[in-house]
């Protein structure tokens, strides 16, 4: 298409991509030789979506997006268009569906009547959903025919987790080409389908409207009230408790139902004591990211009184649902409410800035309470899956449901138990105690634990296992490994431990496992690893530390000779291992965010057959041309957030593409101690680093700034906190201060927690300080995306207490005073050796002395008197050196008289 043509033409070889890995957004961008174009994003956006759909069209359908499983909206549905369009090439129909926010869905796969089949992902720029700009796209995949069984599964960032959904045709349209033809009627089997799936939605929200089951029938007195919207039915309740059902409907289309209905339960409950009304909502979805609800009362929106509802999540710390409370006054009328909400765009920041003509970051609907309401009050109705949705699992259910209670007694015994077989898959059942689980068999082959509430495993409790070869225990809590947890699963090949609580492994706790081929300890708080952890393990291909404690690569992983992935990342690794190069299989190698300064020679030297290297958010202060000749195979380098001062160019006529801007370098972070104070000051925040990263946006045609003076015209005026807050960023910089103790390790002395504002200068008093004291601060930042909390990047400076000048001159002093009292000391020791001849020796010796000191004293004086005479020069000395060494040779001879008559007193 030409309008792709003009696009690649205008943005450079390969335009920047934006990719959400885990739910995390990294910055991908190619490199560019010319100067791009500026492009209008709308007329791109227009332009491609208008000639990718205009492809021998067929028919566009209205479409819901609802449940995998029930007949309900899918909160998916908000964020893709409501109609599809099928086309016809070559023979084949495709099916197109605008996604309005692909920037929050990553990892989408489609399904066809129940078989996956392959999609096409292609940009049309920006978009807006409930106010918020994103980015959009077309998702195209082929279909056997026009409306068939459509079902999508993806990872949504704003909820951190996979969706699944059906696309629901509502309705066939006319093709594009029968636009301006009259209508005429569909094909009757085709409305009759559509007839049946409207009666059946029409059913289900006549269902939802009703408040009474048969039992509240029995119990409550209903209330005869006309649903007329002139009538007034709240004014003259008597105290008491009463069941509200309420309607939520676009401001802008009042027939049309607000997604906020799915928020919250259908039931809301109204207590009235002296003509004052309040009621409570219960917010069933999304309430982690739902901060705020509140609806007007007078034109005003008071705050409302907030509690968590449930039970809290173990392995989240979160509650699963929130009561708001609010008052409320004529409940005859609509009222305007207002959300704020992270997966529409709010930000926490943003609490309590609204007013009824001024929403800001707030979204607003209209609120009917409808007028059937009831007496009385029996519990929401989502009350009781709420209430249960923490509740521990039980390990005896969990056993029976994957059919080990062989007999149906309901209950699995340990004979049951010792007979099971192949794959035990007892994953994300909420089971704290696998202590039963000891009695299983030499016949089960695979063990999956994993997404359970494990703190603890018994002793022994693998030991029958031996003939066990997949060990899943990740997202658990599981603090501690018992010693030789693992000696009997000796064909064990992969062990999975990540998201834990370890923080340290027993000595040798892989010794046993001479066929172990995988191991995964990543997200932990490891702090060390041995260094002879995988001594026996020759047969490991992939290993994970990542997103742990530790500061250096074990030796004895460096002894791998078949390791193909070794991932590092968000460490504190300060140094690259040089026989590195010893691992001729490695092909995948993530040290990513830790603190290397420097890439070995010897590893530049060597040619490696890694193809994918990621060194990013590191402290590397230069990376030389030979990178390229040491890793040929690597295509993309990414050296984002170091220390560079010079980008490393890629070698002419190649296709490898380095992303490499910003870097901390531009920050200039310093580091002083002195005076009993710890200063810090920097050139550019680590907010500015992050806009310079995260608010460019060069599928667009923006070009990335390549020095500071380029960013700064990018702010354009503005600061970095107001572009990362209007795309979406809530960035919080950690500041911590540490000080080496005697051990030479680092210690925390101060955090800061700097989330308000943009300061680049600090500093922390140490009343301790003393020379040669070394202090290093640590900046960390993060950032909550919608939602999600995001590590970006850790900043480090070091310093060193000099001593003062006063400290050195008076060091100077005693060292002068050491050597004079060293020159005192010869002297007495001579003197003591004179002291030993007889007497008549001493005799001789004073009289000798005495004439010096008499001739000394006759030549000084004559000295004196001539000194005295004589015109001093302007400059240099007024005597010669003969006079100086006399005068000399006399003092110090009646040094030596003195000491002698001061020894003799003693």
């Amino acid at each position: 298409m030409d309008i792709i043509k003009n696009l690649n033409k205008g943005v450079g070889a390969a335009a920047t991509a934006i990719i959400i890995i885990g739910g995390t957004p990294q910055v991908v961008h190619a490199a560019t030789v010319d100067k791009p174009n500026v492009i209008e994003a709308k007329q791109i956006s227009k332009s491609m979506e208008k000639e990718i759909m205009d492809e021998s069209p067929v028919q566009k359908i209205k479409i819901q997006a609802l449940k995998l499983n029930k007949d309900e909206p899918s909160m998916a549905g908000q964020y893709i268009e409501n109609e599809v369009t099928y086309t016809e090439e070559n023979g084949r129909t495709y099916c197109s569906l605008k996604i309005l926010a692909s920037d929050w869905m990553n990892d989408i796969k489609v399904k066809v009547n129940d078989s996956e089949v392959k999609c096409q992902l292609k940009d049309i720029g920006k978009t807006e959903v409930f106010g918020a700009e994103h980015k959009g796209a077309i998702l195209k995949f082929e279909v056997p025919k026009v409306n068939p069984d459509i079902k999508l599964n993806m990872f949504v960032v704003p909820m951190n987790s996979k969706v699944t959904f059906r696309i629901v045709g509502e309705e066939n349209k006319k093709t594009d080409k029968e636009n301006n033809k009259k209508e005429t009627n569909t094909n009757s089997k085709k409305n009759d389908v559509v007839s049946e799936q409207n009666n059946k939605d029409n059913t289900e929200k006549v269902k939802d409207n009703e408040v009474k089951n048969e039992d509240t029938q029995k119990k409550e007195e209903k209330i005869e009230a006309k649903d007329s919207s002139k009538e007034k039915v709240f004014d003259n309740l008597e105290n008491g408790v009463y069941t509200l059902t309420f309607r939520a409907y676009k401001i802008e289309n009042p027939a049309e139902d607000s997604m906020l209905n799915n928020f919250f339960d259908k039931k809301a409950k109204l207590e009235v004591k002296d003509g004052k009304k309040t009621i409570t909502f219960l917010n069933t979805c999304f309430a982690d990211g739902l901060y705020d609800f509140r609806i007007e009362t007078n034109k005003i929106f008071k705050e409302s009184e907030i509690n968590d509802y449930g039970n809290k999540n173990p392995d989240t710390e979160k509650y699963p649902a929130k009561l708001f409370k609010m008052e409320i006054d004529d409940l005859d009328s609509d009222h305007k409410g207002c959300v704020l909400a992270g997966p529409m765009g709010g930000k926490l920041s943003d609490y309590g800035k609204v007013t009824y003509d001024k929403a800001n970051n707030y979204k607003t609907v209209m609120f009917k309470f409808n007028k059937d309401f009831v007496k009385g009050w029996n519990g929401f109705d989502s009350s009781e899956s709420i209430l249960k949705q923490n509740d521990n699992g039980n390990l005896n259910k969990a056993l029976i449901e994957i059919g080990l209670d062989t007999d149906k007694d309901g209950t699995v015994s340990v004979k049951e138990l010792s007979e099971a077989k192949g794959k035990i898959d007892l994953s994300k059942k909420k089971i704290t105690d696998i202590s039963q689980l000891k009695a299983l068999g030499p016949e089960v082959t695979e063990l999956d634990l994993s997404g359970n509430r494990i703190e603890q495993l018994p002793k022994g409790i693998f030991d029958n296992l031996t003939q066990l070869t997949y060990l899943d225990l990740r997202v658990n809590k599981i603090k501690e490994l018992p010693d030789g947890i693992f000696d009997k699963l000796v064909n064990l090949k992969k062990v999975y431990l990540e998201r834990n609580k370890l923080e340290t492994l027993p000595k040798g706790v892989f010794d046993k496992l001479v066929n172990l081929e995988t191991v995964v300890l990543a997200t932990n708080n490891i702090k060390h690893l041995d260094d002879d952890v995988f001594k026996n393990n020759k047969k490991l291909k992939f290993v994970d530390v990542s997103q742990n404690e530790i500061n250096s690569i074990p030796t004895s992983m460096l002894e791998l000779n078949d390791l193909e992935t070794l991932c590092a990342k968000q460490n504190r690794i300060e140094a690259i291992p040089e026989s590195l190069t010893k691992l001729k299989n490695l092909t995948w190698l993530d040290l990513a965010s830790n603190y290397i300064e420097e890439i070995p020679k010897e590893i530049l030297n060597s040619k490696n057959n890694v193809k994918y290297l990621y060194l990013a958010e590191n402290m590397l202060k230069e990376v030389p041309n030979k990178i390229f000749e040491a890793f040929p195979k690597v295509n993309s380098y990414d050296f984002v957030f170091n220390n560079l001062k010079t980008i490393p160019k890629a070698p002419e006529g190649t296709k490898k593409t380095i992303n490499a801007l910003p870097q901390k370098s531009t920050m200039n972070l310093k580091l002083e101690s002195k005076d009993g104070e710890i200063k810090w000051n920097e050139d550019l925040s680590a907010f500015d680093i992050l806009a310079w990263q995260r608010t460019i946006h060069s599928i667009l045609g923006e070009k990335m700034p390549e020095n500071v003076e380029e960013y700064k015209k990018h702010l354009n005026g503005k600061t970095a906190l107001e572009l990362l807050n209007k795309e979406g960023y809530e960035p919080k910089l950690k500041i911590i201060i540490q000080k080496k103790d005697k051990d030479g390790k680092f210690k925390t002395i101060k955090e800061i927690i700097n989330d308000g504002n943009g300061s680049t200068v600090g500093s922390i008093k140490d009343p301790e300080m003393k020379a040669n004291d070394e202090y290093r601060i640590l900046e960390e930042l993060r950032t909550n995306f919608y939602g999600d909390n995001q590590y970006v990047f850790t900043n480090v400076a070091h310093a060193k207490v000099e001593e003062s000048k006063k400290n050195l001159k008076s060091t100077s002093n005693k060292q002068k005073e050491n050597n004079k009292n060293s020159k005192e000391n010869k002297i007495d020791d001579s003197l003591n050796k004179a002291d030993q001849p007889n007497e008549k020796k001493k005799e001789q010796d004073k009289r000798e002395q005495q004439n010096k000191v008499t001739n000394a004293e006759s030549k000084s004086n004559k000295k004196a008197t001539s000194i005295k005479e004589k015109k001093l020069p302007q400059t240099g000395m007024p005597f010669g050196s003969g006079l100086l060494a006399t005068l000399g040779s006399a003092i110090s001879g009646m040094g030596v008289v003195l000491m002698r008559k001061n020894r003799k007193k003693k």
